[in-house]
């Protein structure tokens, strides 16, 4: 067996999903304050800018990420003849998600009072959170991540049964043909009874429409288990990497990524979603790609993603990810009725730029307390957990 990822997190993947959190962080900042600032669309400069208004895409490499770290142990198990204990598996992830995400729910409920809506929050309804707003606004992405949990534990133990590995098969082929039909327009919302916006929103935020992202994460890991020495041979090659050969070969992936954001950008990310819904795969593999280049390529700008400040922020991503939205709602709210002038810049100056890192810190020390009292306690009783302790066939 090639190389597994261990117990201790590697900086690598802690600075990635660092990378995911400041694009979110620059997206949901974007439309309160910098919509003036984005240079013309057929700019050269805005194939790279783009990334701020398109910080969207900071989710689809949570959801890589997700996919390619908690397939692993069920795929190293099954190709090493062993099986691991599922049960396990769901107290790791309940210890990870459940503590601060329900205590979240629980204040914003009690302060809104909305309690049912809470409720429904609480158990991971298909964008629930929509109705405790500005709180919940990006609680949709967390019940994806619950919908692939439990689709990654049940095909897990399918897995073990001959029978089960024909229905997951037939299962697969079956979302496979659908989600044909949905990109080639065959399929459509309207066919399945969604005829409002709300409806469609809702089953545009689940994992039946991002399905094909985690799919992607997880033949990553399972090259990263089993190909190791293919992913060496293209990805560490001493040719390539000569000359800057793997940072150009970032930047290129870095700059295809921002020219399918670009095209996003200027469509909708809505009608794009209806319309062109195989864009996400595109997203995908390339993030998949930059996340092979980071781990495996002697990269000479690595230390521009690979730091400690980019792993710290990677560290309390999921504490940034809950409270960063309230909190540039709010900020941004008190700036608009108290001080209007800031947000009607159309050009960077000393204000504008103090302000975004102003707003930045603040999420940043919000979120480094509550990942300090919620979070860390239970991470430590998660550590103590066997890691996916198996046991043989």
């Amino acid at each position: 067996m090639s190389q597994v990822l261990t117990k201790q997190p590697i900086a690598e993947l802690d600075a990635l999903r660092g990378v995911a959190i400041f694009l979110v962080f620059s997206g949901h900042l974007f439309p309160f304050f910098l919509t003036a600032m984005v240079p013309a669309p057929n700019s050269p400069l805005s194939w790279f800018i783009i990334l701020a208004p398109a910080g969207f895409t900071g989710v689809t490499l949570f959801f890589v990420l997700s996919a390619f770290l908690l397939s692993q142990p069920l795929i190293n198990g099954y190709c090493s003849g062993t099986q691991v204990d599922l049960m396990n598996f769901v107290r790791r992830r309940v210890l990870r998600i459940i503590p601060l995400f329900w205590t979240t729910v629980v204040v914003v409920g009690i302060i809104l009072g909305e309690y049912w809506k809470a409720f429904q929050a609480l158990i991971f309804l298909p964008d629930s959170g929509t109705g405790l707003l500005p709180y919940g606004a990006v609680w949709w992405s967390l019940q994806v991540e619950v919908q692939f949990y439990i689709l990654l534990i049940f095909s897990a133990w399918l897995m073990r049964y001959s029978l089960g590995r024909k229905i997951l098969l037939i299962a697969l082929m079956s979302y496979g043909i659908a989600y044909t039909a949905f990109c080639l327009g065959f399929l459509t919302p309207h066919h399945l009874g969604l005829n409002t916006f709300v409806s469609v929103a809702a089953f545009l935020h689940t994992v039946l429409q991002r399905g094909p992202v985690f799919i992607l994460g997880i033949f990553a890991a399972w090259l990263f288990l089993t190909k190791s020495s293919l992913l060496q041979a293209v990805f560490n090659n001493e040719r390539i990497g000569g000359f800057f050969g793997y940072d150009l070969l970032l930047l290129l992936m870095i700059g295809l990524l921002s020219l399918l954001l670009n095209f996003i950008v200027q469509e909708g990310i809505f009608p794009s979603e209806l319309k062109w819904p195989a864009w996400h795969i595109a997203e995908g593999i390339l993030w998949a790609l930059i996340m092979f280049i980071i781990l495996y390529s002697p990269l000479r700008l690595k230390k521009l993603i690979v730091n400690r400040p980019m792993i710290f922020l990677g560290k309390v991503s999921y504490s940034f990810y809950l409270m960063h939205f309230p909190l540039i709602y709010f900020l941004v709210s008190w700036l608009q009725s108290s001080y209007p002038e800031i947000l009607k810049t159309s050009h960077w100056n000393a204000t504008s730029i103090a302000v975004c890192l102003g707003i930045f810190l603040l999420c940043v020390a919000v979120s480094s307390v509550t990942y300090q009292c919620i979070e860390r306690p239970f991470l430590q009783r998660k550590r103590n957990l066997k890691t996916y302790a198996v046991t043989t066939i």
